[in-house]
This record gives structure tokens, sequence and C-alpha cells, in this order.
């Protein structure tokens, strides 16, 4: 990961450590990683729940909403609602797989940013909540 906030393992998590089966050394050997954050269905789900909040139209045909929706779903799973402007970078490995489930086609990934360094137009399409 490109910055130091980002590079967390999923063992330094301490909600992630308690939620962890014995057979699983990582987060992404969870077996509701995907149906919380990778299962296509489940994360428009959750955008459209959201579009009824913000009252926004979003197009889940585009890789990066799906991968707003796709953070914010596992973000949700491991810590609950965290309230507005709040942010937890999520572990390295989550993020390479909802990247590979929902690729950028050149390559080019925002990252994780505190809410106090983001742009007002870089403000995860307007799902600050």
């Amino acid at each position: 990961m490109p910055t130091v906030a980002e590079c967390v393992c999923c063992r330094e998590h301490e909600v992630v450590l308690q939620m962890l089966p014995e057979a699983c050394v990582c987060v992404t050997q969870h077996p509701l990683l995907a149906q919380y954050a990778l299962v296509r269905e489940n994360i428009e789900d959750a955008i459209r729940l959201s579009a009824l909040v913000t009252r926004r139209q979003y197009d889940t045909t585009n890789n990066r909403v799906m991968r707003v929706g796709a953070y914010r779903s596992y973000t949700a799973w491991i810590h609950g609602f965290l309230g507005k402007h709040n942010r937890i970078p999520i572990p390295a490995c989550a993020i390479k797989s909802i990247r590979t489930a929902y690729p950028d086609p050149q390559g080019n990934y925002t990252g994780f940013q505190f809410y106090m360094d983001l742009t007002e137009s870089n403000l995860d399409f307007q799902l600050n909540l």
C-alpha cells in the first residue's frame, strides 16, 4: 500500500481478531467477507440504501462505485456504523480482495484518506452520511 495508514494487517485490528474463526488466519478467509464485501447483489443493496438517505443516484455498473460500497460494507460489518466523517483504514488484504473483485481498468486507486484530507470533489460520491 502506498501510505502508512493503509499498511495495516487485519491481525492488527483487535475487533477483526475477535471475529475470526480459529481456522482463519486472515479476514479474507472469513466466510462472511464475500457475503458482505464482495457479492455484487449485496453491495448494490447497500448502495441503494445509501441512495435512499442521500437522495442521489449511483451507477452500480461503475467499479469505483462498487469499490466504495464494498469498503463501506466491510467497515460496517467489522466496526458497525461509525458516524458521519469517521473513517478507519481497511486492512490491505481486504482492500486487495475488493480491488480484485471490482478493479479499475487503468489501475488508478485513490487509497485511504482521512476525512479532513479529502477535497470536496472526492467525497466518495457523497456517500458520507
